[in-house]
C-alpha cells in the first residue's frame, strides 16, 4: 500500500494538492543572458489526469480513457485511490509523478526554488511545449514540466 503524510492515500493527496492551484495563476520569471520573460502557468482540473500520467495506465479501466476532470474529481471524493492504480503493470513508470504532484505548492511557493529552462525541442517527443521546466523537489525528486502557450482568453 502506497500512503503519504499522516497515512493519506497519496493518490488523493497529490489530486488535493493540484486541487490547490486550479483558478490561481502561477507567474514565474525567466531569465538567460540579462534576457527575462514572464510566463503565467493556469491549472485546470482536467490537467492532473495528464501530469500524474494516469493516460498510461492501459490496464487499469477506472482512468484509463476515461474523462480526466471525472477522474479528478471521483479522486478527490475517495472513489479511486492509490490502490486502485498500484495494480497496473505500468504504475512504476508514474509512481514518481504522483509524489511529485503531492509537492506541487511547495514546487512553486518555496522561496529560492531554482527552474531551469528549456525552448529547444527534443526530437522525437509527441509532447507539443513551448517551454521545458526543471526542478528539484524538497525530498530529491528530479521533475520536469512541459509548459504549452494558450492564448489569454482562454483563461
Amino acid at each position: 500500500m502506497y500512503i503519504h503524510r499522516r497515512e493519506q492515500d497519496l493518490l488523493q493527496v497529490a489530486a488535493s494538492e493540484f486541487n490547490k492551484l486550479i483558478g490561481k495563476k502561477v507567474k514565474l520569471i525567466l531569465g538567460r543572458k540579462g534576457r527575462s520573460e514572464e510566463v503565467t502557468i493556469v491549472f485546470d482540473s482536467s490537467d492532473f489526469h495528464y501530469l500524474a500520467g494516469l493516460h498510461k495506465l492501459k490496464d487499469i479501466q477506472v482512468v484509463y480513457k476515461k474523462n480526466a476532470k471525472l477522474v479528478f474529481n471521483d479522486i478527490l471524493k475517495g472513489e479511486i485511490g492509490i490502490n486502485d492504480i498500484t495494480k497496473s503493470t505500468f504504475f512504476s513508470v508514474i509512481a514518481e509523478r504522483i509524489e511529485i504532484i503531492s509537492q506541487i505548492n511547495d514546487i512553486f511557493t518555496k522561496d529560492n526554488l531554482v527552474f531551469k529552462f528549456s525552448r529547444i525541442n527534443i526530437l522525437n517527443s509527441k509532447i507539443l511545449w513551448q517551454y521545458l521546466l526543471e526542478f528539484m523537489t524538497v525530498q530529491g525528486y528530479h521533475g520536469y514540466l512541459f509548459l504549452k502557450e494558450i492564448s489569454q482568453t482562454a483563461w
